[in-house]
């Protein structure tokens, strides 16, 4: 079972687990992915060697990355939702708006994606559906 919490500046899910030591009963907390990007990740080493080499270009990388990226959830989605996913098929880039096809590496991820999730289609997994913005709040919907 899988608990989320929410505060007005975070978010963490829980889990039980045994402790490695006791084999007592006890929860593990996980930030949730928005709230690590929000506030930000350390970078670490490697990354600042990788923003040294790459210099001025860093920011079209994580726009590249970001439209992938994008795109490869609009795939899994379609997958999720029961729907088939063509290596031509055309995905909204979030930059712009406009449909484009998925490139062969894009097609590659979703498919990979589809055969892992066949694999675990049993086991308890998380999956957001959507968020609903209303005035002066936000919920998400999910299944597990």
């Amino acid at each position: 079972m899988l608990f989320r919490s929410t505060t007005s500046d975070e978010r963490v899910y829980s889990f039980p687990t045994k402790d490695s030591k006791t084999g007592l009963p006890v929860y593990k907390y996980k930030p949730s992915t928005t709230y690590i990007l929000a506030v930000g990740y350390p970078k670490g080493f490697y990354f600042n060697e990788w923003l040294k080499k790459v210099g001025n270009e860093a920011e079209a990388i994580k726009t590249l990355a970001g439209e992938r990226g994008s795109k490869i959830h609009q795939g899994v989605e379609m997958l999720l939702m029961g729907e088939k996913v063509k290596h031509d098929e055309k995905l909204t880039n979030p930059t712009n708006g406009k449909l484009e096809e998925i490139t062969a590496e894009e097609y590659f991820a979703i498919i990979s994606f589809g055969r892992f999730w066949e694999k675990l289609k049993e086991k308890s997994v998380v999956r957001v559906l959507g968020v609903e913005f209303k005035i002066g709040r936000a919920s998400c919907r999910e299944r597990v």
